[in-house]
């Protein structure tokens, strides 16, 4: 779920127009309309919106397991922003093997493609934004929750003292998916290291990680919040509210896991 929300919400020009049919958990569709738009430019496939056309259509079909046509519009991608801005090119390359290899589970590849889009003077707010969640979910991926948190957190800094109608009008779906990255981690890495859990193969001590655990209480708030600031789609809607069930049941309210079965 995370893949598809982590592109479309970076996204800008027409492929931010496809944001909504993502958040409602319509992801083939947004696929089919985004290869329908950029099919439509005929000739003029160059340039920032057939980037982020061939970009979003790209990540959507790795989340449907259609690798061989994501490379493809990987490359269309690339070959689209042969116009752009000095520097481009290497950093949407560098972002699509990111990407690439983050679906692959090759996630020395995934961090390193990453982390060279974080440092690239030529990557934009939302670029350099993308590539920190990206490498997030690597880290969290290895098990690395205290390099998942950090990335986040300074994803969250870049993303501070940024107008909403200043440079880039995405800014607030930005915030928006970096906060419920966070506190979904933030769940599971409350749920890896509850005690109760400990004779689980999957348990985790919390000693092993510099950041502290946050209790159930506060994370229920957080919760409250990003689905206040979720409504209307129903994606996130859904995936929050497990996420509040799980974390009653591990206060003890063993009702909650009704819910959470029915979810799965």
């Amino acid at each position: 779920m995370y893949f598809s929300l982590l592109t479309a919400m970076t996204r800008s020009s027409a492929a931010r127009d496809l944001l909504p049919m993502v958040l409602d958990g319509r992801a083939k569709p947004a696929a089919s309309l985004a290869l329908a738009t950029l099919e439509g430019l005929g000739s003029l496939r160059h340039g920032e919106e057939a980037v982020e056309l061939a970009s979003l259509a790209a990540d959507l079909m790795l989340a449907q397991d259609c690798a061989e046509d994501a490379e493809d519009l990987h490359r269309q991608a690339l070959v689209a922003a042969s116009n752009s801005p000095r520097g481009q090119v290497r950093v949407i390359s560098c972002r699509n093997i990111g990407m690439l290899s983050l679906y692959q589970r090759r996630f020395g590849a995934a961090a390193n493609s990453f982390q060279r889009v974080i440092e690239d003077d030529a990557a934009t707010l939302a670029q350099q934004v993308e590539a920190l969640s990206g490498l997030a979910l690597t880290h969290h991926a290895l098990g690395r929750h205290d390099l998942a948190t950090h990335a986040l957190d300074e994803a969250a800094s870049r993303l501070d003292g940024t107008s909403v109608d200043g440079l880039m009008p995405a800014v607030a779906s930005l915030r928006l998916f970096v906060r419920v990255i966070r506190v979904e981690l933030a769940v599971q890495f409350a749920i890896r290291t509850n005690a109760a859990l400990a004779d689980h193969v999957f348990w985790q001590s919390e000693m092993v990680f510099a950041g502290a655990r946050r209790d159930g209480a506060d994370l229920l708030t957080e919760l409250q919040a990003c689905l206040g600031a979720s409504v209307g789609h129903a994606l996130l809607t859904q995936r929050l509210s497990q996420l509040v069930a799980l974390v009653r049941a591990g206060m003890g309210q063993t009702r909650a896991l009704v819910s959470v079965h029915e979810y799965l």
